[in-house]
């Protein structure tokens, strides 16, 4: 009987041994298994950002060539005087020092609105 008690004894201990190891290897699956599902989480999030990113990127970089182009046609953009020796108003035929005036506010408007517009164009 003895020898049946002591049989039984170690089987209970090398099966509550058996049992602590499954359940620290468990344990320790469980800690793995959620780190790796962290990371993963985290490679989600950063292969989002960096989709979004390069949306942007694209988006900023397609602005950029239209504010580009819209520069140099505007750099480009020279004044052009068609001559008019008649009031505008009343059709009566200008004396040669208005025609010469009219032909400086002219420039000067054109140059005012090309500044504006590339002042404007610069802050975009």
């Amino acid at each position: 009987i003895d020898k049946e008690a002591e049989l039984s004894r170690l089987k209970s201990n090398h099966n509550f041994e058996i049992d602590n190891k499954i359940h620290t290897l468990t344990n320790e699956f469980n800690a793995e298994q959620s780190t790796v599902l962290n990371y993963t989480s985290k490679i989600r999030v950063h292969n989002q950002e960096i989709e979004h990113e390069e949306k942007r990127r694209k988006a900023l970089l397609s602005d950029y060539k239209m504010i580009e182009t819209n520069f140099k046609e505007l750099q480009d953009k020279q004044f052009e005087y068609i001559a008019t020796n008649f009031c505008e108003t009343c059709g009566q035929e200008l004396p040669a020092e208005q025609i010469e005036s009219v032909k400086q506010k002219a420039l000067e408007k054109f140059n005012q609105e090309k500044a504006y517009d590339l002042e404007v164009l610069a802050k975009r």
